[in-house]
């Protein structure tokens, strides 16, 4: 009795230590996320800004009287103004920036996922029991053992003491021709002994049939 309820004691010490790791692992999933959105966000933006910046990056590089790479024409009468340049270095950069954010939110949500077994399990071991609880319930199951304890060893000094008055009774008896006062006074504090051994016994009894 006493070792279980010293178990759920420490179970429920540590679900409370486990419950705040979660609330700290669900704040850094939330902070995760946030980073990959933006990320990601940020990744497409400049996906699409060079995108739409590539008549404006070719242009750039035509020469008069050289043939365009695109339509093959000499002359550039109107060519598109590069006005908002993305490298393809800008979007590899911003990729792997993304793909660097996936990467922690996935670890900080396997953290946090592990984080709740964990929890779950030392609920599960502290049946349902606050520390204050199982506190309680070790305390009270180290009282109950030390009152069996020292039941039984107020039962094994009665058996001595009935042992001894026995052996005396014996002795009475056969002499009783001549001692039938002092064996009477013995067989009735045989019997005394006898009643408390008895009460004693049925004492730890039911302390032990409660625990």
């Amino acid at each position: 009795v006493r070792e279980a309820a010293a178990a759920r004691k420490a179970a429920a010490a540590e679900r409370e230590r486990v419950e705040a790791q979660e609330v700290i692992d669900n704040a850094a999933v939330d902070d995760a996320a946030a980073a990959f959105a933006s990320a990601q966000a940020r990744f497409a933006q400049l996906r699409k800004r060079r995108s739409d910046g590539m008549a404006g990056e070719l242009a750039s590089a035509l020469v008069d009287g050289e043939a365009c790479p695109v339509c093959g024409a000499h002359e550039h009468p109107a060519p598109a103004e590069h006005v908002d340049p993305v490298s393809a270095d800008d979007v590899a950069e911003a990729e792997t920036a993304r793909d660097a954010a996936a990467q922690r939110e996935r670890t900080a949500s396997e953290k946090l996922a592990a984080t709740r077994a964990a929890l779950a399990a030392a609920t599960a071991r502290a049946d349902g029991r606050t520390v204050e609880q199982a506190t309680a319930d070790l305390t009270a199951a180290e009282e109950e053992y030390d009152a069996s304890v020292a039941s039984a060893s107020a039962v094994a000094e009665l058996e001595q003491e009935l042992a001894a008055l026995t052996a005396r009774a014996g002795a009475l008896e056969s002499g009783r021709a001549d001692d039938t006062a002092a064996l009477s006074t013995a067989r009735e504090e045989l019997a005394v002994l006898v009643q408390r051994h008895a009460d004693a016994e049925a004492q730890i009894l039911s302390a032990r049939g409660d625990h």
